[in-house]
């Protein structure tokens, strides 16, 4: 993470910006989760949110739409998604940045395989199924 200023007239030609991929594993053995969006915080060496700046972006995460499969991750599945955000130039100073944290939105999904087991009975008979 760099920012280029132009000599001379202090002019960001290049404002800071936080390149990567994230990668989500869903640890569950039977709830999918359907992923929504996110947002990058950074943190401070006060326990502060540093924020981005003037007429820069705040740092968010978007996945599919949700008539695609792509953002639905099944028990057990990994994903892996690319990522260039604005950064926040005074978290470029020493010690300042403390932790870049990140908040994701999913919704579980509501279907599971379940079983129920119950008696029936059949002319004057029970029997169990």
């Amino acid at each position: 993470m760099a920012e280029r200023v132009e000599k001379g007239s202090g002019r960001v030609d290049s404002p800071a910006k936080l390149t990567g991929k994230l990668k989500l594993t869903n640890s569950s053995t039977d709830q999918p989760a359907r992923l929504i969006g996110g947002k990058i915080l950074y943190i401070d060496d006060q326990g502060q949110i540093i924020k981005i700046g003037e007429a820069r972006t705040e740092p968010t995460l978007k996945f599919s739409s949700s008539y695609d499969t792509t953002d639905r991750l099944d028990p057990g599945q990994d994903m892996t998604q690319s990522v260039e955000v604005d950064f926040p130039a005074t978290a470029l100073q020493a010690k300042k940045l403390k932790e870049i944290r990140v908040e994701l939105a999913y919704i579980p999904s509501a279907y599971k395989l379940q079983t129920a087991s119950f008696s029936v009975s059949i002319s004057g008979q029970t029997a169990s199924q």
